[in-house]
């Protein structure tokens, strides 16, 4: 059992993120692909949509003209910079920004960074490797962008539900996670990145859309109606970790989590590990320096379709630098906040996707602030452009802006999640996070969260991780001894006990004061010679496992009582 402890102190966040303070965006929800018809104003006077393949539409201005003006996207950025805000967040869809296999449009963005940075505010985008479909004026699907070619969708690369259609139809389709045309969705990504690259100083993160995992959740209710390429990654994947071809994927309604069903969410746990890794490779291979995020989705309620809600404890770190999430905005999004905030990353909260939330402003402020008091980095206001279209969004936006601001919650310092005040340690388990769904978990962690912190003055508990998807566990503790009173200047001997079933392999390290270090289980070495306290601290490490720390408090007297305190 894989245990992860994740303790954190404010300034590991601020030198993650470069900030102390909590940031504000708003993020521009593209869902009626109306939005996308004749609203780009290019150089030469004309209007285009930006559905530029297999649609009945112009083809993309001519290489020297340049994007004008893009009317609403210019109105919500001059409206959010005017309340002070950080940053805005927009889509960037694969089909809409390219056109041919080696011809990409990208100019639309450029424009965007560009206004923005005139307006003080920084840029995140969101990828969507998806196959959008146009519609006309009426809403009517165009019939050839059912598909489109062969370098990036075509029948055998959809995925399809659980009666057999293709998965979107008739809005857009995802990549089956076989399919070997994601190669093709990392190298959009780089000519993304190339194109974007000489405004690195305004983008705030780059991360990737979750949807394209969720149609391998959809196999799980009708294995015979799946791709056949997923079939195969899975029976590939399955062969290289245990040794022998699997029987049919888990299925989502299974209520009993047995051997296969834990299995299948490994499965989709590692799929999506490996899609955001190899995007934040792309991404880092050209801009080192800008920050990539895990979209985790909405976790909440559809875990199981989006890979397992601790797969972000194993993510690649050097890569990942932090974690995107939208908690069920009729639901309280603390445990969700503080369990991401444990790790030391960014954690930026997206309110949005609820009519709850959209219908209160009220209701959006108290949800922002129970973010911000359990660690939120930054906090994405994002909505659908329908609700960008009503006339009371300024009414509805201000109220919330200047009721943060009116609290001290607008440039609330991050909040530090280590404390020692609160002695409750919650237990997550991955298996139950990414074999079931929400009503399994998150009423019941949430209230036992809660409870605790009740408690406790308003002080959290600690969140210990567990993946227990692995077969190899992590199950070990330990305790310090030895040292005890001392006179300056004389020896002490520290030493450890490891507990558990899995001691085997635990390496310690010590530091301390006056420039001391050591290995190994015990230490010998000398008092300091200068009556005082002093901290000795000691780590125990496993390859696979989160490390764990003690500290030893030896006081140290010329001539007088030493009292010694093991923590």
């Amino acid at each position: 059992m894989r245990h992860f402890l994740f303790i954190i102190f404010l300034f590991f966040t601020q030198y993650l993120y470069g900030q102390s303070t909590v940031k504000h965006n708003l993020g521009v929800i593209f869902h009626d692909s109306n939005w996308g018809q004749n609203t780009i104003l290019w150089s030469d006077g004309s209007y285009h949509n930006n559905y530029w393949t297999n649609a009945p539409s112009s083809p993309p201005p001519g290489p020297s003209l340049t994007v004008q003006d893009w009317p609403r996207l210019r109105a919500i950025i001059d409206g959010w910079s005017s309340k002070g805000g950080h940053a805005i967040s927009v889509p960037v869809f694969w089909d809409r920004s390219q056109y041919g296999e080696n011809s990409f449009e990208f100019r639309e963005y450029i424009w965007l960074l560009q206004r923005a940075q005139t307006k003080n505010l920084k840029v995140a985008f969101f990828l969507l490797p998806f196959r959008r479909n146009a519609k006309d004026a009426n809403g009517i699907v165009y019939p050839e962008n059912t598909t489109t070619t062969s370098w990036s969708f075509q029948e055998e690369d959809i995925e399809y539900d659980s009666n057999g259609i293709k998965f979107g139809e008739p809005f857009y389709h995802s990549l089956a996670l076989g399919s070997p045309k994601w190669a093709n969705v990392y190298k959009w990504i780089g000519k993304f990145v190339e194109a974007i690259a000489p405004y690195q100083n305004v983008i705030d993160y780059i991360t990737i859309g979750t949807n394209a995992t969720y149609e391998t959740s959809l196999k799980m209710e009708a294995e015979d109606a799946a791709n056949p390429m997923t079939v195969n990654a899975w029976n590939t994947w399955h062969i290289s970790k245990y040794g022998n071809v699997p029987g049919a994927m888990a299925k989502r309604s299974q209520v009993s989590v047995d051997e296969n069903k834990i299995r299948t969410a490994k499965f989709h746990s590692d799929i999506y590990k490996n899609i955001n890794e190899n995007a934040a490779h792309k991404i880092k291979s050209i801009l080192p320096n800008v920050k990539y995020l895990w979209h985790g989705g909405s976790m909440d309620d559809v875990t199981f379709l989006r890979g397992a809600f601790t797969n972000m404890a194993t993510l690649n770190t050097s890569l990942i630098d932090g974690v995107k999430h939208n908690p069920d905005g009729s639901w309280d999004p603390s445990f969700e906040t503080k369990a991401i905030a444990s790790q030391g990353r960014i954690n930026i909260i997206e309110a949005t996707k609820s009519s709850v939330l959209e219908n209160s402003p009220e209701l959006l402020t108290d949800y922002v602030k129970k973010a911000i008091d359990n660690g939120a980095t930054e906090i994405s206001y994002s909505f659908f452009d329908s609700f960008y279209e009503s006339p009371s969004l300024d009414t509805y936006l201000n109220q919330v802006v200047n009721d943060l601001k009116a609290t001290g919650y607008w440039n609330k310092s991050i909040q530090n999640v280590q404390n020692p005040n609160n002695p409750d340690v919650l237990t997550f388990k991955t298996s139950v996070a990414a074999t079931n769904r929400w009503l399994d978990y998150r009423e019941p962690y949430t209230s036992a969260f809660n409870n605790s912190k009740n408690a406790h003055g308003g002080v959290s508990p600690t969140i210990v991780w567990i993946d227990d998807l692995e077969n190899t566990v992590c199950n070990f503790t330990f305790n310090t001894t030895g040292g005890g009173s001392k006179s300056c200047s004389s020896p002490v001997s520290l030493s450890t006990n490891c507990s558990g079933n899995d001691c085997s392999g635990v390496s310690y390290s010590w530091s301390g004061p006056n420039g001391f270090t050591g290995s190994g289980s015990s230490v010998s070495l000398t008092a300091p010679g200068t009556a005082g306290s002093y901290i000795y601290t000691v780590t125990a490490s496993k390859s696979g496992c989160t490390s764990q720390q003690k500290q030893v408090t030896l006081t140290v007297s010329c001539g007088g009582t030493c009292n010694y305190t093991n923590n």
